[in-house]
C-alpha cells in the first residue's frame, strides 16, 4: 500500500449507511456484506471510520473500473448511459457492499 488511510479516504462516502429498515433488506439482497457496526460514543469506532471508509471507496473505485472495462470492450460510450444509470452499473458490479450500522440508535 503507497497511499496513507486519509488518501485512500477521500471523500469519506463511500460506506453506505443502513438502519433499522434497510440492514434486513441489505442482508436478504447482498450476498457479500461487510457492516461496520458503531456507536457515536465510541472513540475506537471514530478512530476506525476512516480506514472503513477507506475500504468503502477502494470497493467502489474498482467497480468503477470493471464497469469502464466492460463498456469499453463493448465499445460503449460514457453518453450513452445517464450517471443515475452508470451508478447502478457500478452498484451491480460491487464484489461487496460496504456498510455501516450505528447500532447505538438501531440496537435492535
Amino acid at each position: 500500500v503507497i497511499e496513507s488511510v486519509e488518501d485512500l479516504h477521500g471523500d469519506g462516502e463511500d460506506a453506505i449507511s443502513l438502519d433499522g429498515d434497510t440492514f434486513p433488506y441489505a442482508k436478504e439482497e447482498y450476498p457479500f456484506l461487510f457492516v461496520k457496526f458503531y456507536t457515536s460514543n465510541c472513540p475506537n469506532c471514530d478512530d476506525f471510520a476512516p480506514t472503513w471508509e477507506a475500504l468503502g471507496e477502494i470497493v467502489t473505485d474498482t467497480s468503477m473500473h470493471m464497469v469502464d472495462d466492460f463498456m469499453e470492450e463493448k465499445g460503449m460510450d460514457y453518453y450513452h448511459y445517464s450517471d443515475e444509470e452508470y451508478e447502478q452499473a457500478v452498484n451491480v458490479m460491487a464484489p461487496v457492499l460496504v456498510t455501516r450500522l450505528d447500532c447505538g440508535a438501531y440496537p435492535d
